[in-house]
């Protein structure tokens, strides 16, 4: 009876054990318990063993991936070996040991944090890199690469297939040059769909002149003096981060301006983009769709929908306003072509980095359900 035995010492209940398999003719065998796994506790020798050898595996850039795709490089000072805060190549002809893989280059990890953006720094005045730059860089991207010709830096760009740092600091003279460079920067940037990075950023070792200073900045482009690199170059990075974060999430910030009543109302529309106010062109009427749209994002439409919301905007006839209301093949051709021609020309010529098929949104795409909004935050005023 189960309820009758009790628990006594190993070798009793062994002789219990045998006696009742005995009488019911079972083999000891069979019945026999498995045996517990002896544990024997490791030393202190083999844990540290164990810790070095997994350390190694998950520090090799072969054994790393990412989401299951392509390894992700690693950097050598993330191994607990090496304490160099980073590697600077001075030219493009670096060590094998030190030579980055083209599909490695400018690859990173994320943590779940705010990284720190990517650089990539071209010294063009054939002179070392003044510590007090090299100590700033190094301070935002330890892995900060670095080559000693604009063009070594193109070309490492082209080859790295669009995995692109953030900013491309241009470290020269007087910024001769600078224009010049910005435009290839960006001519490179609008034949990778928009990519929204880099950003050209300009040291100069000495003041260049007025002119050149608002033509980078006007350019979209960042320009700093040697001197003012310890005090204001994190301040600036920082405002390059804000930058791209609105780049890259297209999210644009819309002024619309009012004028006139009634059948004489008017509205002017104006992208402010980095302390700058680019007026958008266009037609009247495609003006004040534009604005129209813009102003009630919140949702997206069908044309139909687009169509009863200009219904009731007073700049159009139903609500008083001057304007004939469009038809929906207007309105179709309008978010297909008409807002493109609006839009894109100055998100080019002022390279704010926008690009309308990102910034125009469509649900269900080649549908009759598709729907349209426009992103960005709006402000309306009146003058």
């Amino acid at each position: 009876m189960p309820n009758a035995v009790r628990a006594t010492t190993v070798s009793e209940r062994g002789d219990s054990r045998a006696t009742q398999i005995k009488k019911i003719g079972v083999s000891v065998a069979k019945m026999s318990p498995t045996p517990e796994p002896t544990y024997l506790e490791p030393s202190y020798n083999d844990c540290q063993e164990r810790r070095s050898s997994s350390q190694q595996l998950l520090l090799s850039p072969e054994g790393t991936t990412r989401h299951g795709r392509n390894p992700i490089a690693v950097p050598p000072q993330w191994a607990p070996d090496t304490p160099t805060p980073g590697i600077v190549m001075p030219d493009g002809e670096a060590s094998e040991k030190h030579r980055p893989n083209v599909e490695h280059s400018f690859h990173h990890t994320s943590f779940g944090i705010r990284r720190s953006p990517r650089i990539l720094l071209l010294n063009t005045t054939g002179k070392p890199v003044p510590k007090s730059l090299l100590k700033q860089v190094l301070l935002i991207d330890p892995n900060a690469q670095m080559r000693n010709s604009f063009a070594r830096g193109v070309d490492m760009l082209t080859a790295s297939s669009g995995d692109w740092p953030d900013i491309v600091i241009v470290l020269s003279e007087d910024c001769t040059l600078a224009k010049r460079q910005i435009e290839a920067l960006w001519r490179l940037r609008v034949r990778h769909n928009y990519i929204p990075c880099p950003i050209y950023f300009a040291i100069s070792t000495e003041l260049p002149p007025a002119q050149t200073r608002y033509d980078i900045r006007n350019l979209g482009a960042h320009f700093l003096f040697l001197s003012d690199v310890p005090s204001r170059f994190h301040a600036e990075i920082e405002e390059i981060r804000l930058k791209l974060a609105s780049v890259i999430r297209s999210m644009p910030s819309w002024l619309l301006a009012y004028e006139g009543n009634g059948s004489n109302l008017r509205v002017h529309i104006t992208l402010k983009h980095h302390e700058k106010l680019i007026h958008i062109y266009g037609a009247d009427r495609v003006t004040a769709v534009l604005a129209v749209c813009i102003r009630h994002n919140g949702v997206a439409r069908s044309l139909s929908g687009w169509r009863n919301v200009l219904a009731d905007s007073p700049l159009f006839e139903p609500a008083g306003g001057g304007f004939d209301l469009p038809s929906l093949a207007s309105i179709k051709m309008y978010w297909c072509r008409g807002f493109r021609d609006c839009l894109q020309i100055p998100f080019d010529d002022h390279h704010t980095g926008f690009c309308v098929d990102h910034v125009i949104e469509k649900i269900n795409p080649g549908t009759h359900r598709t729907k349209y909004t426009i992103r960005g935050e709006w402000e309306a005023i009146r003058i």
